[in-house]
């Protein structure tokens, strides 16, 4: 397996760990269902979670597949936010930290994420007067963690939120 196989596992992992923490009952399905990696069940209800994990604590993502971008003349702007199949769905972004302890996790909607795809697409665009310098055509941003979704750190209660349609669980992990 490639380092990244393990880094995926790893996130799910420690994901799986603190939701059981916080009460709930979780399992990752270990890549075998696409765009599911883990199924959590709450007191009244069930819900899928996607994890994505990264030992640096940034994420690549392709623009395009989030939102609606035109070009012209080697100048991109971006028209307005892509329809997404499930904008419900939680996300958990995780930080692995060297040691126990450590970790970072990072929660939020499909449709948060998605607005800040589109805040720091346009940031970088306008940084760049609309052109990408090296390929015109380029689409790729890179999301840090901490930069980019630290308006998402540790709110477990979007998935409180998601499994029990409230707050549940929302506190320090005991």
């Amino acid at each position: 397996m490639a380092k990244n196989i393990f880094t995926e596992r790893l996130g799910e992992a420690l994901a799986v760990a603190e939701l059981s923490r916080r009460g709930y009952i979780a399992t990752t399905f270990s890549s075998n269902v696409p765009q599911i990696d883990i199924i959590a069940i709450g007191s009244t209800g069930a819900s899928t979670i996607q994890v994505k994990t990264n030992a640096k604590g940034e994420f690549h993502v392709d623009a395009s597949e989030w939102l609606e971008l035109v070009q012209q003349d080697g100048i991109q702007s971006v028209v307005g936010k892509k329809r997404r199949l499930n904008p419900n769905l939680v996300w958990v972004f995780v930080h692995p930290g060297k040691v126990y302890g450590e970790d970072l996790f990072f929660i939020c909607t499909e449709s948060e994420f998605q607005e800040s795809v589109k805040k720091g697409y346009e940031e970088l665009l306008v940084k760049n007067e609309g052109a990408r310098k090296r390929r015109p055509e380029a689409t790729h941003i890179v999301m840090h963690f901490d930069e980019n979704l630290s308006d998402c750190k540790d709110k477990w209660e979007k998935v409180g939120q998601a499994l029990d349609g409230g707050e549940s669980c929302v506190g320090p992990a005991k």
